[in-house]
């Protein structure tokens, strides 16, 4: 027969193992976004500073964008050509990364650690 202190820690275990299963069928609740994207990036391809900022580079001064990406525009093309399908991604919902810009990112943390 059981004892009274073991029916209820019996009782007790059930009710934790019903808990945690009502729990997990339960929806989560999400936090409803509020935008997608800050509307001060959603033009960063006309007014972002990579963009604006290497365009000028690339045309002006070849030794200021050498120092930045640590190769010449032509190495840095070939470079790019090569690694593209892997950086590249794409979202339905928001306007990715674009394969330069990472390459960028990447190639100035790997030259200077900033």
């Amino acid at each position: 027969m059981i004892d009274d202190n073991a029916l209820v820690g019996v009782v007790a275990a059930a009710a934790a193992v019903v808990a945690v299963v009502a729990a997990d069928e339960l929806p989560a609740k999400r936090r409803k976004r509020e935008m997608w994207v800050r509307p001060m990036l959603q033009c960063r391809q006309q007014v972002g500073a990579y963009n604006m900022l290497m365009a000028e580079l690339r045309s002006d001064d070849i030794d200021m964008y050498e120092g930045f990406t640590r190769m010449s525009p032509e190495q840095f093309d070939e470079l790019l050509d090569l690694v593209r399908d892997d950086i590249t991604k794409s979202c339905r919902w928001r306007m990715p990364v674009s394969a330069e810009i990472r390459l960028a990112v990447a190639l100035r943390f790997l030259a200077t650690g900033e």
